[in-house]
């Protein structure tokens, strides 16, 4: 119990941790002050630095992760200090996950690197972030503690919850940075670049199949046609109560051609096994064939090219234990929306795969705190060391968890694979009410085997890492339902999140538009980063940010048919640059544009039309040389 406690702070700490450094001057290698790091501060499992710099580039580095940027936020303040510098824009921040090893300031000015360490953050301060939070952990302890007791003795997931939205567990999403090279490989890197679609050998696919009659031709003919690998098929038959899945699977094993059937053994059981058991009967077969296996339900509808995407990474990683594509329902590896599942209209998963193919080799994979058994690849040297699922998992739901910790602990890493889209039509096999309560038992009996489980998925989720993948998928979402429904154009508007009239008015048209269609894309402007991208659906929001206007415009391409909005542009970093790229957003032949005046920026920087001394004078003519009418 005293370790649990422990284990339990140690989340909370890393939830709600907060402590900063005093301001760090910044100064050239002759003393003369070059910038400031305003704030430098740990929150939330982040570490922030916000400031300023006359570099041509800054960047933040916490052990492995690292975020970089050119200084491009407006500060005034700055420019009235030292004027005539005749950069009022040297601004920058930075934030990256917070990890173990060396913690460091860098920026590169007139050529010269300079690098300034933050390890401070890692002694006295973590000491006084211990003192000031223990106290506040009881105390949301004791508030939690009906919820924990009810829990401890029935098991109940919803108390879990209660106990989490207590003592604040909860993950929060955070706005993260878009590869700038997710769709492009330059020629110099073409050879360092692993070449995920690279064919391999054998693989068998482990396919248990228990009632869903009406999906087995589809998946099977699926299987047949868009495997693009040499396979064998285990089909394992779990005495369905369906009467007509057994004859139509032999049915249709004998219809096929022979060289076909021979590579295909269907496993009747002579009574129903369970999903585990029936799954651990055909990897004992898999294991004498010797290849690489894939773990594939009877509701999973694979694309083609599939296989040999999917098991690519076993060539070039040795110690890439499971890889799982991303679906509509596969929880952390989900589309659009991290963890919410969503129905697909008839072909919009191929659709989705396709753009999933277009992703740069060096940006396909991220490691994940485990696999999602719907469709998964098993490394067969791992498989071997663990070969089988345990059944104290019953009928299924959280057995893949159990054995992708189990791989964890001798080294494997389970990987996510965002060059891969499976249509996932969950629930088909068991059924939604038995898969809740299979859900809320099993999930009890993780939690118990694996204390650090949950904080794992919880920081997956809050610093998605393929969250520029997951984005991009999510606009050919959007725009394969626009078409497959006839809906019209994807709605994509421009405005800001600084609140007031413009931000409440897009907010309903937001919600009018999500009444009569699948997604609408905003462009934000204003913030850290140039643009934020967003896709809002009826599952949520996600969103990603860029500066690069080339990565913004490789996103909004994804769509094929656009109804640009000019909601406003109010603190965007270059309003003259705005009426051009609103033009070549909406420059498609289906494409339609339309500007809403909510102020008068379209006019003039000073959007409420005063002048510098805060004076109404009219409408500003083109010629005016009144500084608040004017760009530098």
């Amino acid at each position: 119990m005293f370790n649990q406690m422990i284990r339990l702070f140690r989340r909370y700490l890393s939830h709600h941790r907060q402590i900063s450094m005093k301001c760090l001057d910044l100064r050239n290698r002759s003393g003369d002050m070059i910038g400031c790091l305003d704030l430098v501060a740990v929150q939330q499992g982040r570490l922030t630095v916000e400031g300023w710099c006359f570099a041509e580039k800054v960047g933040l580095i916490c052990g492995p992760q690292i975020d970089e940027q050119e200084p491009s936020l407006l500060r005034l303040d700055v420019e009235d200090i030292y004027a005539g510098s005749g950069c009022p824009t040297p601004g920058f921040q930075l934030d990256v996950m917070l990890d173990v090893g060396h913690k460091a300031f860098w920026a590169e000015v007139d050529g010269e690197s300079y690098i300034f360490a933050l390890n401070a953050l890692d002694h006295s301060f973590q000491r006084k972030a211990y003192l000031k939070h223990f106290p506040l952990f009881l105390m949301a302890g004791m508030r939690a503690l009906p919820a924990a007791t009810r829990w401890y003795l029935w098991r109940d997931s919803v108390q879990r919850k209660k106990i989490k939205d207590t003592i604040g567990l909860d993950p929060v999403v955070r706005v993260q940075h878009i590869n700038a090279e997710l769709f492009e490989t330059t020629s110099q890197e073409v050879d360092q670049v692993p070449d995920m679609a690279e064919p391999t050998g054998e693989i068998t696919i482990v396919l248990p199949v228990y009632n869903a009659f009406d999906l087995l031709p589809d998946v099977l003919a699926r299987v047949l046609d868009h495997t693009d690998l040499p396979f064998r098929l285990l089909i394992i038959e779990d005495r369905s109560t369906d009467p007509a899945v057994r004859p139509y699977l032999r049915d249709w094993h004998e219809s096929l051609a022979r060289d076909v059937a021979t590579r295909i053994e269907i496993l009747e059981n002579p009574e129903n096994l369970g999903f585990i058991r029936s799954v651990n009967r055909a990897f004992e077969r898999a294991i004498e064939f010797g290849n690489h296996v894939v773990l594939l339900n009877s509701d999973a509808f694979v694309p083609k090219g599939w296989a040999s995407r999917l098991v690519a990474p076993f060539l070039h990683y040795d110690n890439a234990a499971t890889v799982t594509p991303m679906s509509n329902d596969a929880e952390i590896f989900n589309v659009p929306v991290i963890c919410q599942r969503s129905d697909l209209s008839p072909g919009v998963a191929d659709l989705i795969d396709l753009t999933a193919q277009t992703f740069n080799g060096d940006n396909l994979l991220a490691e994940a705190p485990t696999g999602v058994g719907f469709c998964m690849a098993m490394n067969i040297e791992y498989l071997r060391l663990e070969p089988k699922l345990d059944t104290i998992f019953g009928q299924g739901y959280g057995e893949e968890v159990d054995w992708c910790r189990r791989i964890a602990a001798r080294g494997g890493l389970n990987l996510g694979h965002a060059g891969v889209f499976v249509e996932h039509r969950g629930g088909a096999s068991f059924g939604s009410e038995t898969k809740l309560k299979l859900v809320q038992t099993n999930n009890g009996v993780i939690s118990n085997r694996y204390q650090n489980y949950d904080q794992l998925v919880q920081d997956f989720i809050t610093n998605d890492p393929l969250t520029g993948q997951r984005l991009a998928l999510a606009m050919s979402w959007a725009s394969a339902e626009a078409i497959q429904n006839v809906t019209g154009p994807v709605p994509v508007y421009l405005g800001h999140d600084l609140g007031g009239g413009a931000s409440h008015y897009l907010d309903q048209r937001i919600a009018d538009d999500l009444e009569k269609r699948a997604a609408v894309i905003v462009l934000r402007v204003g913030g850290i980063h140039h643009w934020q991208i967003e896709v809002h659906c009826a599952g949520g929001v996600i969103h990603g940010q860029t500066s690069d206007l080339s990565v913004m415009q490789k996103m909004m391409a994804l769509l094929q048919k656009k109804y640009v909005v000019y909601s406003c542009g109010v603190g965007g970093r270059n309003a003259l640059k705005l009426p051009e790229t609103l033009c070549d957003l909406a420059s498609g032949s289906d494409d339609r544009l339309e500007v809403l005046m909510h102020d008068f920026f379209p006019v003039s920087p000073s959007y409420t039309l005063l002048d510098h001394d805060g004076v109404y004078r009219g409408v500003p003519s083109e010629d005016t040389q009144n500084s608040a009418h004017r760009t530098k």
